[in-house]
């Protein structure tokens, strides 16, 4: 797939978007009952809608590391996979689930990432700060994905509550494909809570990413290390209750 490839795609931006997974959805609420978070969400993502979203540029849409094919000895991604859920859109969808396991604590089933951690066990694990992460995409890439990025990464949880709610709805009514479908169906609201935090950032327009970059309202916000510590164990800690 490349962007010769993708001008035979429809263009489907977050709005587009947030209609079929809403679609979704209301498809389980005949079995699982209503989730007032995710109705927020709902709500609120249409409206909050930043101009710059009709960008048009080929998106994975499931742009994860487990996507993609790593060199052992070289740790170059060699191939990325899985373009069922490509498109033509905004490239701060894919930016906002990359970034994601940066605000899963490590002990969330299947979504686990990296809250909590300092930047220290971060980088002692060969892995990047959010800000350096987002920071060099921004550098390879011709459109803005920080400033809204708080918007984008709402979307994300939207979308996998979405997903995961459909799981829940399985679960209940014995038709789900997996013995944990339960457990992993309650993440909906959990995923759903992290997006209305998300939701709230891009309203204060405190997002963490502008500000690193030298922007108002961005979305880095450049504070003491023991300060942005503290912070992250607190919010992994809501995270988990």
């Amino acid at each position: 797939m490349d962007w010769v490839q993708s001008q035979s795609l429809t263009r489907f931006d977050v709005s587009a978007q947030t209609k079929v997974w809403t679609a979704q959805y209301r498809s389980a609420e005949a079995v699982s009952p209503p989730n007032p978070d995710i109705e927020k969400l709902i709500e609120w993502l249409p409206l909050a809608l930043p101009p710059s979203d009709d960008v048009s540029t080929l998106v994975h849409g499931d742009l994860r590391v487990d996507n993609c094919v790593i060199d052992p000895s070289s740790s170059e991604i060699k191939a990325v996979l899985d373009w069922e859920l490509s498109t033509v859109g905004h490239p701060g969808t894919d930016v906002a689930l990359l970034t994601s396991s940066y605000h899963t604590p490590p002990t969330m089933p299947i979504l686990g990432g990296f809250a909590g951690m300092s930047l220290g066990e971060l980088a002692s694990l060969g892995i990047p700060s959010e800000e350096e992460f987002v920071g060099k995409y921004q550098d390879q890439c011709a459109h803005d994905v920080t400033t809204n990025l708080d918007y984008y990464q709402t979307f994300a949880c939207f979308r996998m509550a979405s997903i995961l709610q459909g799981v829940y709805a399985r679960s209940l009514s014995g038709n789900a494909s997996s013995k944990e479908a339960t457990k992993i169906g309650a993440l909906a609201g959990v995923l759903a809570k992290l997006g209305l935090k998300h939701m709230d950032n891009f309203e204060r327009g405190d997002s963490r990413v502008a500000k690193a970059f030298g922007g108002a309202g961005s979305a880095f916000e450049s504070k003491k290390q023991g300060e942005r510590v503290k912070r992250a164990m607190k919010y992994a800690k809501w995270l988990q209750t």
